[in-house]
């Protein structure tokens, strides 16, 4: 298998995450007991998505495209893409932030959560179809 191919293994993944999340959309009427769920989605979010899928992309993929000619096309996309990487981590720890502050009691973090929640839900279906669409299928 092509590496592009267990990165589009690894999306499908993140993609049924965000299906899932998006599915407690109405998370503000939502009661503290589902912030195990928010637990999970953060944890899978930071772990998978930052930590392994990123990681990997950031660490070797990008890292080795740098020492290549590649077109202004490709090289175009590549910064796009790093600086999207730059952005979700940011994302992620605000809604880290928000839930640990819910967790620990203040009730007005819990509507913190809605937002970078919902910047992720968007961002991600953008993000894998970039990668998808311009930057695996550019060659």
């Amino acid at each position: 298998m092509l590496p592009d191919g267990l990165l589009m293994k690894e999306y499908k993944l993140i993609e049924q995450m965000i299906t899932l999340i998006k599915k407690i959309k109405n998370i503000k009427k939502e009661k503290p007991q589902k912030s195990k769920f928010i637990d999970t989605a953060v944890d899978f979010i930071k772990m998978y998505a930052d930590s392994y899928n990123h990681a990997k992309k950031e660490d070797i993929l990008f890292r080795d495209l740098d020492k290549k000619h590649i077109s202004t096309e490709y090289k175009s996309i590549v910064k796009e893409l790093i600086q999207e990487q730059i952005w979700e981590p940011k994302t992620v720890a605000q809604l880290i932030d928000a839930k640990n502050r819910y967790v620990q009691g203040d009730k007005n973090a819990h509507n913190q959560i809605i937002e970078p929640m919902e910047k992720l839900i968007k961002f991600y279906p953008l993000h894998i179809e970039k990668e998808y669409k311009r930057f695996f299928m550019l060659e």
